[in-house]
C-alpha cells in the first residue's frame, strides 16, 4: 500500500538518489519542502514546492520506474495542491502537459514567469531540452 507523506531528514539521501537516477539536476534539493510516496519502508516517489524570490515551482517530481503507471503522481500532486496555497509554476517536458493540466495548470508565455523559472527556461532550451511552463492559480483547482 502506498503512503503519501511529508518527507523527513532521513528520506534526504532516497530523494536525492531517486532526483539523480531520474536525470533530473540534482540542485535546490530541501528535504523540508518534499512530499515522498512510501511503499513500506522504501520512497518511490517524490516532489517539492521551490521557493523562489518571486514565486513558487512544482519540482522534483519522480517515480522509481518499478512503481510507474500506479496513480502515484497523481496522488503526490494532489497531496502537494491540498499542502501548497498559492500560485504554482512548473517547467515539465512536453509530453507532460496533459497530465498537468488535469490539475488545473495552463501553459504560459516563458514572459509570465518569475525571473528563476525564465533562466532554468532559457538554460534548459540552451542545451536543447524542450520544455514548457505551466502556472497554476488557485481558482483554478479542478481536481
Amino acid at each position: 500500500m502506498i503512503q503519501i507523506r511529508v518527507a523527513t531528514a532521513a528520506d534526504r539521501s532516497s530523494i536525492v538518489s531517486l532526483v539523480v537516477w531520474a536525470g533530473l539536476v540534482p540542485t535546490g534539493l530541501d528535504w523540508r519542502r518534499f512530499l515522498v510516496a512510501c511503499d513500506g519502508e522504501w520512497i518511490v516517489g517524490c516532489v517539492q514546492v521551490r521557493v523562489h524570490h518571486d514565486g513558487r515551482e512544482l519540482s522534483s517530481m519522480v517515480v522509481a520506474q518499478t512503481h510507474r503507471h500506479r496513480g502515484i503522481a497523481s496522488r503526490l500532486v494532489n497531496a502537494l495542491l491540498a499542502w501548497e496555497v498559492g500560485d504554482l509554476y512548473l517547467l515539465c517536458a512536453e509530453r507532460l502537459r496533459n497530465f498537468y493540466a488535469r490539475f488545473g495548470f495552463v501553459e504560459v508565455d516563458g514572459a509570465e514567469l518569475p525571473e528563476m523559472l525564465r533562466r532554468k527556461r532559457a538554460a534548459g532550451r540552451f542545451f536543447g531540452l524542450p520544455v514548457i511552463c505551466m502556472r497554476r492559480f488557485p481558482s483554478d483547482a479542478s481536481r
